[in-house]
């Protein structure tokens, strides 16, 4: 008595195995991480720059919390906190921001939603940041972590200011021509807004209600910042910004950013329980560990 053959399997579904296992090629997905090759100019390139910046501003921030909770000299510490440059660092917090910038740039939301939307977020902030009775001080960057830092209400400004800017640049598609003083005013708020978000605390505190109206609407006013350098960029007026930004050789790490963005903290808490004991606070080992 024969033995029943085996069927055959269909050519459709080697074609989508084979697919399946491509996913995990490393040849072919280390030559679509590492391409640099030249973008489409309807691409938004200066996203990437952005992205890179803003994942290494998270992993600065996150290396100085692990150093500073495996170090010895605590003092050190309150001293680092105090100096006017660690903002760079307290206020790092707008580098998430970032993220929901760059999200579903083209999705046509109608403004009265998105007024809606982003009034009553501004709204529960501010409440909320008064009802905890908010201090916006650089030594607690990430106060009322679970009131505000991680909640839709306080991050949802810039992901609407950035669906607004996409569809500004799907609706307006090319360079749009612009007088040259609105260029100039422009920019010199766009600059004006990070430099006050990031560095406006100073090495002080506010107080309460202009904490709560700081939480409010830093973040949109981040987004808005971020909305000028993108739309100047497109339109031909980020000059050596838009060089920075748009800058090929950044295409490969922005690719890379989820994925930096799921692993350093897990390689910084390996590292941390490798070592047999606590180490000395100092800015170059933050540098070190950075590296």
């Amino acid at each position: 008595m024969e033995e029943p053959k085996s069927k055959p399997v269909p050519k459709i579904r080697k074609e989508k195995l084979s697919n399946i296992l491509l996913c995990f090629c490393f040849t072919t997905n280390a030559q679509k991480i590492l391409s640099v090759d030249r973008l489409p100019d309807e691409a938004i390139k200066c996203i990437h720059g952005l992205r890179f910046f803003s994942i290494a501003w998270i992993v600065m921030v996150h290396t100085y919390l692990e150093v500073f909770a495996v170090g010895d000299n605590k003092t050190m510490r309150t001293v680092t906190e105090r100096s006017f440059l660690y903002q760079t660092v307290s206020n790092a917090t707008f580098s998430v921001d970032t993220f929901f910038f760059i999200r579903n740039n083209y999705f046509k939301w109608a403004a009265a939603s998105v007024i809606i939307f982003l009034v009553t977020s501004w709204i529960t902030t501010f409440v909320i940041a008064m009802q905890y009775n908010y201090v916006a001080r650089v030594e607690e960057p990430f106060a009322l972590f679970d009131q505000l830092y991680d909640k839709p209400w306080m991050r949802i400004g810039p992901y609407l200011v950035g669906m607004t800017t996409g569809y500004i640049l799907f609706r307006f598609d090319g360079k749009i021509k612009l007088p040259s003083y609105v260029v100039v005013s422009g920019w010199i708020l766009a600059v004006g807004l990070v430099l006050s978000l990031v560095y406006g605390l100073g090495k002080g505190e506010l107080i309460t209600p202009l904490s709560a109206i700081y939480a409010t609407f830093g973040h949109t006013a981040w987004g808005l910042a971020l909305a000028w350098i993108t739309v100047s960029c497109c339109w031909g007026y980020g000059g050596p910004v838009n060089s920075l930004l748009g800058f090929r050789g950044f295409l490969p790490l922005s690719r890379l950013t989820y994925c930096a963005y799921l692993i350093h903290p897990v390689i910084m808490v390996f590292v941390s329980f490798q070592l047999d004991g606590p180490i000395h606070i100092h800015n170059y080992i933050v540098v070190r560990c950075l590296q």
